[in-house]
């Protein structure tokens, strides 16, 4: 059946099943909720409701609708996410708009391998190369094909992922949308930065709001996929209640890999030598090139060293403190500052921090 395999979010799925039951679900509805909560799978799972055939009481999960759903491939349920900058046709009166339209044959072979991981787990986070926007040429195509009549039986169903993205050309273009909603259609944005959103959007919207998961969520998750138990609780405390982040980082090498660097980024706080300082910093930037979320990840754990054991004694008023230093350096990541000016900042902060604490940072 369709909504077994949500995780954790019962209590929303029965929120929008019963109003569907009596005929009050909203036309358009906004879930929010925390990165890797599952938000495109309810989605996704609430399209199948929509159009499902062979069950009235709630959609079956394996008939050809439902599973066209799942691959991406029914008619009826447009799925629209960030895309890189291409040439734009939209201003051709003879054309219609092509979000595709003037990407490289490597993006296109690169969305195509996105899309497949998505309908394999829905809870896989699609991430393309260089996708900034939703651009106004998706909104527009969504648009075009979305006051046509539908292809099958059932309800159409229109699914923005990261709607947060959308640049404001695209935003004012789908707000016409909602305020000329098509009918048999129902709308489906999500987004973990609700806030992000112009005001005009959310208020139309009836938002539904899903809660992060927990470590022991994830891990059983983690386990169902084939892991380890014991390697799925060291990658649940890691991600935050992310599965889509632990599903990613339970690739073979991949969590061993950015622990293994935690372990020395540690190492060179605790020493706060400039020799370690400057072979890590050398390190730090040669990462940087690969991405900013596995710099992200490596602080993240490198956290989770200092106040779960790497580090002995540290009180929970200096452990908060530590944590804000290693937020703060997150967050600089994430805003492109040089990243030795982080790294030295963090290690001058938290040494500064454990000594107030009346410790040198001693491993047990």
């Amino acid at each position: 059946m369709a909504f077994d395999n949500i995780i954790g979010q019962e209590k929303c799925v029965k929120f929008l099943t019963d109003a569907w039951k009596k005929d009050r679900l909203a036309h358009a509805i906004l879930i929010s909720g925390p990165s890797g909560s599952g938000k495109e799978f309810l989605a996704l799972e609430m399209a199948k409701l929509l159009n499902c055939p062979e069950e009235e009481s709630g959609a079956c999960g394996s008939c050809s609708s439902c599973r066209r759903i799942s691959s991406l491939e029914h008619p009826n349920v447009q799925f629209v996410y960030p895309l890189p900058g291409g040439k734009s046709r939209s201003d051709s009166k003879n054309k219609p708009a092509d979000p595709l339209y003037g990407l490289s044959e490597e993006v296109l072979e690169s969305i195509q391998i996105e899309l497949t991981k998505k309908a394999e787990n829905p809870y896989h986070r699609i991430e393309i190369p260089k996708a900034k926007f939703i651009r106004i040429d998706s909104i527009r195509h969504l648009r075009e094909n979305a006051y046509l009549k539908s292809a099958e039986p059932g309800k159409k169903v229109i699914i923005l992922s990261m709607a947060e993205m959308m640049n404001d050309e695209a935003a004012n273009s789908f707000l016409k949308l909602l305020e000329e909603p098509p009918s048999d259609t129902f709308i489906f944005l999500t987004t973990s930065k609700p806030n992000s959103l112009i005001p005009t959007i959310r208020s139309r919207c009836q938002e539904i709001k899903l809660k992060g998961l927990t470590d022991e969520q994830v891990a059983e998750k983690l386990v169902s996929f084939g892991k380890p138990a014991e390697e799925a609780k060291s990658i649940a405390k890691i991600v935050e209640g992310d599965i889509s982040k632990a599903l990613k980082l339970s690739k073979e090498g991949e969590i061993e890999e950015r622990s293994a660097i935690a372990d020395e980024l540690v190492a060179a706080i605790r020493s706060g030598l400039a020799s370690d300082i400057v072979s890590m910093n050398r390190k730090l930037m040669e990462l940087s090139l690969e991405g900013k979320e596995k710099l992200a990840d490596i602080f993240q754990i490198a956290l989770r060293l200092i106040l779960g054991g790497g580090v002995t004694d540290v009180s929970r008023i200096t452990g908060t403190r530590i944590a804000a230093q290693f937020d703060k350096a997150i967050d600089l990541v994430g805003r492109n500052i040089y990243i030795p000016m982080i790294f030295s900042a963090l290690v001058f902060e938290s040494r500064m921090l454990l000594k107030l604490n009346g410790n040198e940072g001693e491993r047990r």
